[in-house]
């Protein structure tokens, strides 16, 4: 057989070769492709998310990481990707990235928070206290900061320190009487870790004060009866009993009420949260108005800042109930009306189960 009469089958098995040659690079291209896609998709080092933290975020996760390549500096995205991290439990990936943004973009308010959940959840309390202390010098009447911050100290046991941000936390708040019972009860708490029961038991007088139907629950008497027993305190609530007979005046009900010794007329208020008492009544019972016992309350004039106090003993009959948070009207305050020397509120009768029933008022201890 001639050499000519092989070159048919030659070709045929170059072509083929051939073929395959280039189906091979064909598919080396597009794998080449697929992995520069993947890689160039992928968040870099440079902005302190690994691969494998990025698989574990969620798609919106994954979509700000990605965003985050194209504008490292954005703000809003850095802010938005540090939550997201944080919601996710990523606590060491989010200190990470926050650590690495504020060196490369600089300082941004919007990291500090899911920073401080970040170093909370991994127990770095100090880390956590120094992140919420930059908050605080930025903005230094921000009371969830101070709230925030009386938790770390509380589990560093730095009481003193957690009792002086929990009461910080309470006064510079717009309205104390709309707070829910977490920073009285961090207070407290921490007065207990103190050495102070009984001074527990008054914060949380104060705080069943703002409304003592909704706030003065089983669960809440039986903490401050405990704190009582420990501090061999006072009654925190009402003792004795009264039946008294009224009229009355001007739609009202006006009583003799006994504050500290010295007695006075007052409205008998059932709708009133505290006990409230002209500033010259609060004087002859030796009440020293101040800021710290005050709160915000709401006025026909608008709201204002009403100064408080604290009553040692209120006595209506033979009703009494001590250490009782009353309000204190500033000089220039128009007044109850002529012979009135204040309000008496739910701060007192709260304590009890009142009726009135055919011009008799009846007084029964709650326990």
């Amino acid at each position: 057989m001639s050499h000519s009469d092989m070159r048919p089958e030659w070709s045929h098995q170059a072509a083929e070769r051939n073929y395959v040659l280039l189906a091979a690079i064909l598919l080396a291209l597009v794998g080449g492709a697929a992995y520069a896609v993947y890689y160039f998709m992928q968040p870099k080092q440079t902005y302190a998310i690994s691969s494998d933290t990025f698989s574990r975020l969620t798609s919106s996760g994954k979509d700000l990481a990605l965003r985050l390549n194209k504008e490292p500096c954005n703000r809003d995205i850095a802010a938005k990707l540090a939550n997201a991290l944080a919601n996710g439990s990523e606590y060491a990936a989010t200190i990470s990235f926050v650590t690495y943004t504020e060196k490369k973009c600089g300082d941004n308010e919007d990291l500090w928070l899911p920073l401080y959940a970040a170093q909370s959840g991994s127990s770095d309390y100090a880390a956590a206290e120094a992140t919420i202390e930059r908050v605080l010098k930025v903005y230094p009447y921000a009371s969830k900061a101070y709230y925030a911050r009386g938790n770390t100290r509380t589990k560093r046991k730095d009481y003193a320190g957690a009792y002086e941000d929990y009461q910080k936390s309470i006064y510079v708040y717009d309205d104390p009487a709309s707070f829910n019972e977490k920073p009285f009860l961090g207070m407290a708490e921490a007065a207990v870790q103190l050495g102070r029961p009984c001074e527990a038991v008054s914060i949380m007088q104060d705080y069943v004060a703002f409304d003592n139907l909704e706030r003065r629950t089983p669960a809440m008497r039986g903490l401050m009866r405990d704190w009582q027993r420990q501090g061999k305190c006072a009654d925190p609530f009402g003792s004795g009993k009264a039946r008294l007979k009224y009229e009355r005046l001007g739609g009202g009900i006006i009583l003799p009420v006994t504050i500290n010794g010295i007695t006075g007329n007052m409205v008998i208020d059932t709708g009133a949260s505290r006990t409230a008492l002209t500033q010259k009544f609060a004087e002859r019972a030796g009440i020293k108005p101040s800021l710290a016992d005050g709160s915000m309350v709401h006025t026909a004039n608008g709201t204002v800042w009403a100064m408080g106090g604290r009553a040692d003993k209120i006595s209506l009959g033979t009703a009494s109930s001590g250490n009782v948070p009353v309000f204190i009207q500033t000089e220039g305050d128009k007044g109850f009306g002529p012979g009135i020397d204040g309000l008496l509120g739910l701060s007192f009768l709260g304590n009890f189960k009142f009726t009135l029933n055919s011009g008799v008022l009846e007084l029964t201890p709650l326990k």
